[in-house]
C-alpha cells in the first residue's frame, strides 16, 4: 500500500528499484543511497549464508555417503570445508558466466530456491505421519501447524509458477538440473540403501 501510495503505478512498472524509490520519496536522495547500501548488505549476507550452509550441506551428504567422501574432508588448521567451497565456487562462477544478465540468473535461482523450500516444507506432512506410527520423533505439531505448513508449500509453488510464466528458460535449465541430480541420487545412492 506505501508503494502505491506514495510512488505510484506509473513509477513502478519501469522502477528497478522500488524500495529505493519509496525511501527516496521519503527522505530525499540521501535516503535512497542510504536504502541502496543496506540492500547491497543484504545481499552480502545472503551470499555469506549460502558460502556456509552449501559447503556444509555437501559435507553432512558426504557423510551420509551421498556424496564422494572428499567434501568430508576438512582443512587440517583451520577446518574449513575446501572441496565444498570450491564446488559451490565453481558452480557459482559457471552460473554467473552462463546467466544473462541479473534477470535471469534472479529467475533460475528463485525457481530452485522456491522447488527446494516448497519440498523441505512439504516434508512436515512426512514426520507427521511417521509421528503418528512412533513415539521416538518428538516435537509439537498443533492445529495450525498444517495450514501454516500448506501455506508456505503453496506460496513457493507460485513463485515458481511465477518464474515458468516470466522466464520459461529459466524453468526449464533448472527443471533439467533437478532432473540430473534426481538420477544421480537413484543411480549411486538409492540402489545403496534401498
Amino acid at each position: 500500500m506505501a508503494y502505491t501510495q506514495v510512488i505510484g503505478y506509473d513509477k513502478m512498472k519501469n522502477a528497478s528499484a522500488i524500495g529505493s524509490l519509496l525511501c527516496e520519496a521519503w527522505f530525499g536522495k540521501a535516503g535512497g543511497k542510504v536504502f541502496d547500501a543496506l540492500m547491497f548488505l543484504s545481499v552480502l549476507a545472503y551470499v555469506n549464508i549460502l558460502l556456509m550452509s552449501n559447503p556444509r550441506v555437501m559435507f553432512a551428504m558426504s557423510e551420509d555417503r551421498v556424496f564422494p567422501k572428499v567434501f568430508s574432508i576438512r582443512h587440517p588448521k583451520t577446518e574449513a570445508l575446501v572441496a565444498g567451497l570450491i564446488t559451490f565456487s565453481l558452480i557459482t562462477i559457471v552460473i554467473t558466466f552462463f546467466g544473462k544478465g541479473v534477470d535471469n540468473i534472479l529467475n533460475f535461482t528463485m525457481f530452485l530456491d522456491s522447488i527446494g523450500m516448497s519440498t523441505s516444507a512439504a516434508t512436515l506432512f512426512i514426520l507427521r505421519k511417521r509421528k503418528q506410527n512412533s513415539e521416538l520423533i518428538t516435537g509439537t505439531w498443533n492445529k495450525f501447524t498444517p495450514i501454516l505448513a500448506g501455506f508456505f508449500v503453496f506460496s513457493y509453488f507460485m513463485i515458481a509458477v511465477g518464474v515458468v510464466i516470466k522466464d520459461v528458460n529459466a524453468a526449464l535449465i533448472g527443471t533439467g538440473l533437478l532432473g540430473f541430480f534426481l538420477a544421480l541420487y537413484f543411480l549411486f545412492y538409492h540402489k545403496k540403501h534401498a
